[in-house]
């Protein structure tokens, strides 16, 4: 079994903006999958379906990126699935627009989601997926996490996603080291 969770802010203005990459691969997936998010508990908007023959949960938590530990926390612990079945994707303005990177851990690397992960859950030992979203020239990190893409960004954003979408198809499928090795 797999818990695929895309960071994001749930409300309607944030839709189309740069912390919301994470959320952006999980809709994605669900259209390609056929998993449909119809169901609310654990402070998240989840379905569940099969990949193959692998049960896939898809998860977008309803509390905002910062805050984002309380949900996973609530949703790993009501399932009492391992870290190691946890897959989490977000944004990082550490990598160019559009580079994705995987990681099997690691420390949050100043990204305040993650970082409310790794507390919620006493641990950095958990599999994740970065979306490149680059850094802005002008006004805070905040102000330009919180921006939608440009107009000639948007494209390269989503090649981004559609290769976190096969990223995920080949973690499920053949691992963790298969898919570092192919898009690292």
């Amino acid at each position: 079994m797999k818990v695929v969770v895309g960071l994001g802010n749930p409300a309607r203005k944030y839709e189309k903006t740069r912390h919301n990459a994470g959320f952006m691969v999980i809709d994605k997936f669900s259209s390609v999958s056929g998993i449909e998010l119809c169901q609310r508990k654990h402070f998240s908007v989840f379905g569940k379906g099969k990949v193959d023959s692998e049960m896939v949960f898809l998860v977008k938590p309803l509390t905002y990126v910062n805050l984002s530990g309380k949900a996973i926390n609530s949703f790993m612990r009501y399932y009492s699935f391992d870290l190691q079945d946890l897959l989490v994707i977000y944004d990082d303005m550490n990598l160019s627009l559009g580079k994705i990177r995987i990681r099997s851990e690691g420390s949050a690397g100043g990204h305040k989601g993650v970082e409310s992960i790794i507390l919620a859950l006493g641990s950095k030992k958990f599999p994740r997926i970065r979306i490149g979203i680059g850094r802005g020239d002008m006004g805070s990190d905040t102000e330009f996490v919180l921006g939608e893409f440009s107009p000639h960004e948007e494209p390269v954003i989503e090649e981004a996603i559609e290769r976190g979408v096969t990223a995920i198809q080949i973690i499920i499928r053949e691992g963790l080291s298969t898919a570092m090795s192919m898009f690292n």
